[in-house]
């Protein structure tokens, strides 16, 4: 199950990575294409850097839970399980709660029971 997680982690942030700045310049390209104002360059470029922002933002927080999720599997597979559990809750933290969640905050109950089975699963092995 994580490793499927983490396979498709990086599937998402390699995919972000080549779409988010096609997807901005054809939005831009379009915004300023369209827009009759008297200078249309200051909209361009005023939405321009509110894509770059937002789409670096995505990326960072694909890039996060990516980062979260490997080492968490390598701290199971290493069974060093006092790092597990604090990367357990940076994974479901980023998961659940996007950036906010990297401190592991706004986890539930059923975040830490999977925690928990986590580690007893990689525990036997």
């Amino acid at each position: 199950m994580l490793e499927d997680d983490l396979k498709f982690a990086k599937i998402q942030l390699s995919v972000l990575k080549i779409a988010s700045p096609i997807i901005l310049i054809l939005g831009s390209i379009y915004f300023w294409k369209d827009n009759t104002d008297k200078d249309p360059i200051v909209g361009f470029i005023f939405l321009l850097a509110i894509g770059i922002g937002l789409s670096l933002f995505i990326i960072a927080r694909s890039h996060a839970k990516k980062l979260c999720i490997e080492r968490y599997l390598l701290a199971l597979k290493n069974k060093s399980f006092d790092e597990a559990l604090n990367y357990g809750r940076m994974y479901y933290g980023v998961k659940r709660n996007g950036m906010k969640g990297l401190s592991g905050e706004g986890l539930t109950i059923y975040d830490e029971q999977a925690i928990n089975n986590d580690i007893s699963a990689y525990s036997k092995l």
